[in-house]
């Protein structure tokens, strides 16, 4: 499981004042933020809007190494539009095209800017963040 969204940086930095630390309390959700999990939701403040379709790149043809224990590595970029559109592709497919508004106008248009979202399951080891 993997979520990855956006908050306004209003409500991120209150959430974060709150907490007193960066992890923090699920009750965040429920104020500015959206999320798009990879696995076909897409929730808004906390809660299930919609589902749809992902379309997942075909497996690698090269079988992973003898020693690796580990499973698949994927390279997703993540790209949310003023419009509410977003983007996701998945080792360069893009696998998931949200129309326009899909993004609430309250993330959208926030005032400064968007704080990037990242929800685990147990699944996931690691996510690196870059910014482009």
């Amino acid at each position: 499981t993997l979520g990855l969204g956006a908050a306004a940086a209003a409500a991120a930095a209150e959430a974060a004042r709150k907490a007193q630390r960066w992890a923090l309390d699920e009750d965040f959700l429920h104020t500015g933020s959206w999320c798009v999990g990879l696995e076909g939701h897409l929730y808004e403040h906390g809660n299930l809007r919609s589902s749809f379709e992902v379309q997942w790149p075909s497996a690698p043809k090269t079988p992973r190494s003898k020693g690796s224990a580990r499973g698949r590595r994927w390279r997703i970029r993540f790209c949310i539009q003023a419009s509410g559109a977003a983007q996701i592709w998945i080792d360069g497919q893009k696998s998931i095209c949200l129309p326009e508004g899909s993004v609430p106008r309250s993330v959208t248009a926030s005032t400064g800017q968007l704080y990037p979202l990242v929800i685990l399951g147990p699944n996931v080891e690691r996510v690196t963040l870059q910014s482009k």
